[in-house]
């Protein structure tokens, strides 16, 4: 085309632009990634093209928008779209490509507002309904988004009115219906009546387009769950039977393996099908005749899933078909196809979006596989995505409780607490969460639980009093077992959980009491295995083993393939020592797992062989235990059959030819279940034992933190090994530690008095090695020792304590426990006899209370000896004659030095006495000398008080006198004054007090001299105004008055003022007297100033 007509010009610009969009459209739908690049950039060719022939052509811009959002370039496209829409104003496409590219933006505010605005302009053409009813769907879409369901509800329906083929807004519609369901307070019909409604237009839309993902996914979940009748066919029931009769043929409609319902409520599994006759997994409880069949259709479930999956591109929705795929093979029991579709579906979301039904399903995949540490991997996953869904929580921790593996203990009460607090049902995880504490052998925790659940619980179950029974049968609290399961057995008689037993009598009281029931006067045996099981393991626990036998045999007379009766009766003939009876039940074991036909035995039952090999091994019967291991190795149980070889060669290492084949062997058992399973940590267990065996004890050691750290220390026999090592390496306080650490924990968990004093002689040996080591520094370093010789007794006495009994031994093992404490008080009473030697300080009751224990010993050993010398005891006593002989003989030695040693510590105690007694009397008469020392110092001191006191009285009798004198000279001069102004012919008033003041000699007023004279001396006389003198004087000579002193406290009562201060004193006060006459002269004013000294000196 000519480029330069403006109408071929025209022509082909719209040519370019069209082609372009059409091209974009295409490419949004092909399913191939290299194809839809391609149409995508020749679209972009052909928009090139388009603006080189005009470059604001709005069709261009509106195709340039469409190829940017479909490449996710929102920026890009939101440019194009809006420079459209300021060019040409509100055009359709233009404004729903910004709607679209807000809303891929998440901002659904502003998609709603463009989606709004088309629906204002574009809304009344009625040419064009399809057009409306899309603009309609995304407006609804958005309103959706911004949670507005109901007006999103409305939407989706007037899109369907215009557009009855609108097949996204009839599934969008379907989708916020269906999650309104059981939110509304509506009846059952009506919510029947919409479920198949939604129903009907999802049935439609995939009628309408068959390729629509998230319909075939919807209508796929719908018939997952949807139980479809099979057409004229009744069957008939029989009470406890797995097999039900049909009315009709039942083998073209039904096949093995599918989900039936017999019934309303009754769902099962096909086994076996004929004709007319069906075989299910579980027995139906009662007889019943012309039950409806129903059934699952997952045939077509998984054809609807399969089509989803291939008819979309978009990653979420196939991860959502894969994961209904998955749950339609985990009904079928296709365990592996289900598996995979699974991790598929997670992969297909990728780690930002993972399906977390899909993690879900996966982890019971994994559960059922018996896949515990994959299981419990994904779990963590999804705790991490829903760390506030209780179920992942609660379930992770009961698979690691469940399973036994160490060092989770942390974990499974920390996820125990997560999901208790995520929890509306609290009873319900309270219960959860002891249970889980029960399998993770954590029972006191889990019995503080089931106690709170009881309180919780208006009506407690026979399951929960059944686990508080055993949970106190393990922490040995025997009665409070029997009084739980005495309450289990009372709710398990009200309901159908039991059978009666014929031809069985119980002789026992206990028994009776708890399994008969009289009912119209007959007696009447009830068991329930479990219940009786439990109930035997109690009485086994208190020592009632003619009542536990008898429940056992009640337990294998009504289930002869009870194998665990038989080999508790089995363990009960052993602990009475008749071997035979032992042997006959652990036959009668094997037998018992015999197949109806007879054509196998228990001989290839892993189960019942491990248990057989075990109570060999607790026999110390190696042969016949290596042999049923040896056959047990290629089996299913070969880890655990390996290990109980390896644990066998090990147990028979004895010095000699076979010493070293043994511990080649063990070690050759162990280092194969390692290989095989690196996290075994029994096995890593038992390679430490044999390296510590050999004498590498670093590289042992090694082993045993690996496992301890593993483990969090729940493997108690890991502690014991790494007691036994730092003992070896004489780090006696970490040995100890260990040992002690094994007694706290095994005291929580078990009530095993053999391991628990195995382990009391483990720390008295290591506090007698230590107490012997710190005497091989022969000084004062030795000083402990004799602490942990003390200690070492404590432990023996503690692990004589179930042997000893009126203070007389019961068998072999107690002679050498008290042989090894008569040894242990030896050492004791030789170390102490040693101190001074060691300049280490003792006493005389130290020396006594080692005679005592040296006595003591003499005598235990003396009797020893006897039995010894007696044939019919001689056996009982482990200890050798010769042994025996030597000591006596040094005990005699140690006791004669003992005695010698008291009488010189006496000795020396009774002169140290003498010493301190001097010591504390001179200290008495030293003390009562100071007390004479300080009452003549008080007494000194009050009598210069007192003297002190009396100078200060007598300066104040001197002060009241010149106070009275001056009162006598200021009246003689006020009468003066009056008779010179009355020869005047004055009528001048003079007030008493106003006339100055005589002038006095203040140096007889303040001298400290206490001499008699002074004291006696009138001082009234020197101002007596009678006397001439003192006329004369002051007639004589008027400008040399002086003024009165003014007396302060400190100048009256200062006692500590000498005789030179007073002296200054009495000179200052003439100075002033001096002031006071020359300021007199000057007028009436100076005169007024001398009466207030006068008065304040008086006032003082």
């Amino acid at each position: 085309m000519d480029t330069n007509d403006p109408n071929q010009k025209d022509e082909l610009l719209r040519m370019n632009a069209t082609m372009g969009i059409l091209l974009v459209t295409l490419a949004n739908l092909v399913e191939d990634k290299n194809e839809t690049d391609d149409l995508r950039a020749s679209a972009e060719h052909y928009f090139t093209t388009a603006t080189k022939l005009d470059t604001f052509y709005p069709v261009t811009w509106v195709g340039k928008g469409l190829l940017n959002l479909s490449l996710c370039r929102y920026d890009q496209a939101k440019f194009f779209f809006d420079t459209t829409l300021k060019h040409t104003g509100k055009v359709l496409p233009a404004l729903l490509g910004m709607g679209c590219t807000c809303y891929y933006q998440q901002n659904y505010q502003g998609a709603m507002k463009y989606f709004e605005e088309g629906v204002k302009l574009y809304g009344g053409e009625a040419s064009h309904p399809a057009v409306f009813s899309d603009i309609l769907t995304l407006y609804s879409l958005t309103l959706a988004k911004l949670g507005q369901i109901d007006r999103a509800i409305y939407g989706f329906g007037r899109a369907i009115f215009y557009n009855k083929e609108n097949v996204v807004a009839s599934v969008s519609k379907s989708v916020l219906e269906m999650g309104g369901i059981g939110m509304d307070v509506i009846s059952g019909e009506e919510e029947e009546s919409r479920v198949n409604r939604i129903l009907q237009t999802l049935s439609l839309a995939n009628i309408l387009d068959s390729t629509n993902a998230t319909a075939q996914i919807l209508l796929s979940n719908f018939y997952f769950f949807k139980w479809s009748s099979v057409e004229g066919v009744t069957v008939d029931t029989f009470a406890g039977k797995d097999k039900v009769v049909c009315n009709a043929d039942v083998t073209r409609a039904l096949a093995v393996g599918d989900h039936i319902r017999i019934g309303q409520t009754f769902d099962t599994l096909i086994t076996e099908i004929d004709e007319k006759a069906i075989t299910f997994a579980d027995p139906y409880p009662k007889s019943e005749s012309g039950l409806p069949l129903f059934r699952k259709d997952y045939d077509r479930v998984e054809d609807m899933t399969k089509i989803a999956y291939k008819s979309t591109t978009n990653r979420f929705l196939q991860s959502e078909a894969l994961t209904t795929l998955a749950k339609v093979l985990h009904c079928k029991r296709d365990f592996s196809g289900a598996k995979k579709c699974l991790i598929k579906a997670t992969e297909l979301t990728g780690k930002d979006s993972t399906n977390v039904v899909a993690v879900w399903e996966l982890v019971q995949c994994f559960v059922v596989e018996g896949k515990y540490d994959k299981a419990s991997t994904y779990l963590k996953k999804l705790v991490a995505l829903q760390p506030k869904s209780p179920e992942p929580h609660a379930l992770l921790a009961l698979i690691l409780a469940g399973t036994d593996l160490v060092g989770e203990r942390a974990q499974i009460l920390n996820s125990l607490k997560k999901a208790t607090e995520l929890s509306n049902d609290a009873v319900e995880f309270l219960i959860l969460e002891a249970n889980i504490l029960q399998h993770a052998r954590e029972y006191n925790l889990s019995l503080k639980g089931y106690k709170k659940v009881i309180d919780t619980l208006e009506s407690v179950g026979d399951e929960i009093w059944m686990n508080m029974g055993i949970v106190c049968f393990e922490l040995g609290l025997f009665d409070e077992s029997m009084k739980y399961l005495t309450n289990c057995a009372s709710e398990l008689k009200k309901s159908d959980k039991f059978e009666e037993i014929e031809d069985f009598k119980l002789n026992e009281k206990d028994n009776r009491d708890l399994f008969i029931t009289v009912v119209d006067g007959t007696e009447r045996v009830w068991l329930n295995c479990t219940l009786a099981f439990n109930v035997a393991r109690v009485h086994e626990g208190v020592g009632r083993h003619k009542a536990a036998a008898e429940i056992y045999k009640l337990i294998i007379t009504a289930h002869p393939s009870y194998v665990n009766a038989y080999m508790r009766l089995a363990c009960l003939s052993r602990d009475l020592g008749d071997l035979n009876s032992c042997a006959k039940w652990l036959g009668l074991a094997i037998k018992s797992q015999a197949t109806d036909d007879g054509s196998s035995s228990s001989s290839t039952n892993p189960e019942v062989l491990t248990l057989v090999g075990n109570l060999h091994t607790s026999l110390s019967d190696w042969a016949p235990a290596q042999q049923i291991f040896n056959q047990l190795a290629s089996g299913s149980a070969s880890t655990y059959s390996q290990l109980s070889l390896a644990n066998i060669y090990f147990s028979n290492l004895v010095a000699g030819s076979k010493y070293a084949k043994h511990l080649g062997h063990a070690a050759d058992f162990y280092r194969r279940i390692i290989v095989k399973d690196p996290s075994n940590l029994y096995a890593a267990l038992g390679l430490g034992t044999i390296l510590a065996e050999k004498g590498d004890l670093n590289r042992s050691k090694e082993c045993f933190n690996i496992v301890r750290s593993s483990s969090n220390d729940t493997i108690p026999d890991v502690l014991i090994n790494s007691g036994h090592i730092y003992l070896a390496q004489q780090r006696h306080a970490e040995a100890l530690q260990m040992y002690q650490t094994y007694l706290d924990r095994t005291d929580k968990v078990t009530k095993n008095k053999s391991d628990v004093n195995t382990v009391l002689l483990y720390i008295a040996y290591a506090y007698y090695d230590w107490a012997r080591f710190m005497e091989g520094y022969n000084s004062v370093k030795s000083a402990p020792a004799n602490e942990y010789y003390n200690k070492c007794m404590e432990y023996l006495n503690l692990a004589l304590g179930d042997d000893v009994e009126d203070g007389k031994s019961k068998s072999s093992h107690s002679y050498m426990l008290k042989y090894n404490l008569c040894m242990t008080k030896l050492a004791a009473a030789n170390c102490t006899l040693r101190k001074f030697g060691r300049n280490i300080k003792r006493t005389s009751d130290e020396i006594r209370k080692a005679l005592e224990n040296l006595e003591e010993s003499l005598a235990f050993v003396e009797s020893l000896l006897k039995l010894k010398n007696d044939a019919q005891f001689a056996k009982k006593v482990p200890v050798g004659r010769s042994i025996l002989v030597n000591f006596i003989s040094q005990c005699r030695q140690n006791i004669d030095s003992a005695k010698s040693h008291l009488n010189e510590e006496l000795k020396k105690e009774s002169e140290a006495e003498t010493l301190r007694q001097i010591q504390r009397r001179q200290a008495e008469l030293a003390a009562q000398k100071d007390q004479h020392k300080a009452a003549l110092q008080r007494e000194e001191e009050k009598r210069r008080m007192e003297e002190a006191d009396a100078k200060a009285k007598a300066k104040m009798d001197k002060v009241q006198d010149l106070v009275s004198g001056w009162e006598q000279q200021a009246a003689l001069e006020a009468s003066k004054k009056s008779a010179k102004k009355g020869k005047k012919g004055s009528d001048e008033i003079f007030v008493d007090g106003d006339a100055q003041a005589p002038e006095v000699d203040t140096s007889q007023l303040f001298d400290a001299s206490s001499s008699d004279e002074d004291d006696n001396k009138d001082i009234s006389a020197d101002y007596d105004p009678n006397n001439d003198k003192v006329k004369t004087e002051s007639k004589a000579k008027p400008e040399a008055k002086e003024e009165k002193p003014t007396l302060t406290s400190a100048d009256l009562f200062d006692e500590s003022s000498s005789d030179e201060e007073l002296v200054q004193t009495s000179s200052s006060s003439n100075t002033r007297k001096k002031k006071l006459n020359e300021s007199d002269e000057d007028g009436d004013g100076g005169e007024e100033d001398l009466r207030k000294k006068k008065r304040r000196v008086v006032e003082d």
